[in-house]
């Protein structure tokens, strides 16, 4: 803890969290080196209920402000307001829940590594941007998402390191998807994550799961576990390689954008609308502004999202009609509307892949990374539009214009800063030769992957009290439910969302499949596959293939690293 004075004399303290994380890169990846070593970023306290704050002032006033003491003071504070209400969050008045959200949040924040600052009777968080994901502190951003952990880890070794050497010399490979109905693998996966430091929370939206199981001698051994899922809507990285981004004003694929938003427009629902989207677009935007359509309201929030989806759409088919006509800001927000419709077509994130123990020191994680082309994963794309594209648009006539090729991107993302090992060289068969998995760059930290369950059913508290006004968490309503409740909750109660940011950069990885993706994605081209002969469909195939490559390529390193392993605890390598 530092004291220092204010230009008015009055005591500034200010405690620093237990461990120490770093602020993210700039969105162009400059190296730290490179970047300013004294910026911070200040976030003042001060919440939007007047009863909440006074609950609040009075906490620290408790605390005679001094930080250490007030930390101390809403640990006590919160156990007693949730013992008093026996946990039972509907029964807590708003302003308590308000004023336990924001204690949560504090207490969150630091034991991610933020200062806490108290100026002038006022509570500020404070990030230091003066060491910025370094690898060096891995160990510390670790031991941080481990305390985020809500349950210990309960996997049991199914075999010990000599076994396992000879599995992966020996046993044949299988990607095995977990049903429902097994609970066997599905039990597999549960206690195979706690062996992850990252807090697993499970996913609301698309997802599938999967075991990877090596068998010899006809024992099976599960050796690695993955999880496929929808990436958040905002990932610069991703939608840069997909090619989500107006092409230049006379480029020769403007007419072919042009075409495909007329063609999406076509499938757009027609009830209840106050203009019909199957006109002529020379007619369509004639009528529009004739009825002055921009300014158009309706209590129907279908019809309202219907209609900023043709406003859209219409703007930039007239935009890309004619180079006299371009506007990047109209053609953009066209593109958008193909993104929002194609994204969860053409891409898939790896959300959890690697190793289980006592495999992870032996590289079976690059295993696990090879099979993210596996036939299985490319399947799970297929399945029916969102409830919200329902309401804009014709079922039918949407489902015969998406595309239907699977996967073309793939991405994951590594769990600490700046590199993965685990990614390192790793290569994905074709059906002669491979590709390489490359690095795409790294994200921007703003994930919240630091944040507690603890706040978060607060925050799930606060959004359902709001009614229509919160965020939905029906299926097919948009992705990264989590983050956006968090953030709903933050600015109801009145703290910035910004504050709760991880601002730990990422590395994300990808696998392009073809070598035309913005011309598929943007303008419904056929795919130019990477590999000539198309994606492999066997998974039996694709399986005896990836196995070959690995050991050509990786069996002598896990050998003689795993004639080294002598004690527990050194299968930490990919997790």
């Amino acid at each position: 803890m530092s004291v220092s004075r204010s230009k008015t004399d009055r005591p500034s303290l200010s405690l620093k969290g237990s461990s120490e994380v770093e602020i993210e890169l700039n969105p162009e990846g400059i190296p730290e080196d490179n970047l300013s070593s004294e910026k911070n970023v200040n976030y003042p306290i001060s919440l939007s209920d007047q009863k909440s704050q006074r609950i609040l002032n009075k906490i620290l006033q408790l605390a005679n402000y001094e930080p250490k003491s007030f930390v101390s003071e809403i640990e006590n504070w919160q156990e007693k307001i949730e013992k008093e209400h026996s946990g039972n969050l509907d029964l807590m008045d708003t302003s308590l829940l308000h004023v336990n959200f924001a204690v949560s949040v504090i207490l969150d924040l630091l034991s991610w590594g933020v200062d806490v600052e108290i100026v002038e009777s006022q509570i500020r968080i404070v990030k230091h941007n003066k060491q910025l994901n370094s690898t060096t502190k891995n160990s510390s951003i670790r031991d941080a998402m481990s305390g985020l952990k809500s349950k210990a880890i309960d996997y049991e070794l199914p075999v010990d390191s000599v076994e396992a050497l000879k599995l992966i010399q020996n046993g044949d490979f299988n990607l095995i998807k977990i049903l429902p109905s097994n609970q066997k693998d599905s039990e597999i996966f549960r206690t195979g994550i706690t062996t992850w430091s990252m807090p697993y929370r499970g996913r609301e939206g698309r997802s599938s799961r999967y075991v990877l199981k090596a068998t010899h001698n006809g024992v099976s051994v599960p050796c690695g576990i993955m999880e496929v899922g929808d990436d958040a809507p905002f990932s610069p990285l991703r939608d840069k390689e997909l090619g989500f981004f107006a092409p230049s004003r006379d480029s020769d694929l403007n007419a072919k954008i042009a075409k495909r938003l007329n063609s999406l427009r076509m499938c757009m629902r027609r009830e209840n609308m106050p203009i019909d989207p199957s006109l002529d677009i020379t007619d369509l935007q004639a009528q529009w502004i004739k009825k002055s359509l921009d300014k158009f309201s309706s209590e129907d929030p279908k019809i309202r999202k219907r209609m900023n989806y043709l406003s859209r759409i219409m703007k930039a088919e007239v935009a890309l009609s004619n180079t006299d006509l371009w506007n990047e800001n109209e053609v953009n927000a066209g593109i958008r509307a193909i993104k929002d419709v194609t994204l969860n077509r053409v891409h898939t994130e790896i959300v959890i892949c690697g190793a289980l123990p006592p495999f992870g020191n032996l590289l079976i994680g690059k295993m696990v990374a090879m099979m993210i082309n596996h036939p299985d994963i490319r399947s799970s794309l297929d399945r029916d539009i969102g409830i919200l594209l329902r309401d804009t648009f014709d079922f039918n006539k949407l489902e015969a214009w998406l595309p239907r090729y699977g996967p073309l991107l793939i991405t994951t993302k590594g769990l600490y800063p700046r590199h993965s090992a685990q990614y390192n060289r790793v290569r994905i068969v074709k059906h002669e030769g491979y590709l390489p998995l490359r690095k795409l760059g790294s994200t921007i930290g703003q994930t919240m992957s630091n944040i507690s369950d603890r706040t978060m059913k607060l925050a799930v508290e606060i959004n359902e009290r709001l009614g229509d006004k919160g965020v939905s968490r029906e299926y097919g309503s948009g992705g990264s439910k989590r983050q956006r409740i968090i953030q709903k909750a933050s600015t109801v109660v009145g703290i910035n969302p910004a504050v709760m940011y991880a601002d730990i950069t990422r590395p994300v990885y990808g696998l392009s499949l073809v070598s035309n993706l913005q011309e598929v994605v943007l303008a419904g081209s056929k795919p130019e596959w990477r590999d000539l002969a198309g994606v492999i469909e066997s998974p039996q195939e694709y399986e005896e293939k990836t196995v070959l490559l690995w050991r050509q390529q990786w069996l002598n390193t896990s050998l003689s690293r795993g004639s080294r392993v002598s004690s527990e605890g050194e299968d930490n390598y990919e997790r």
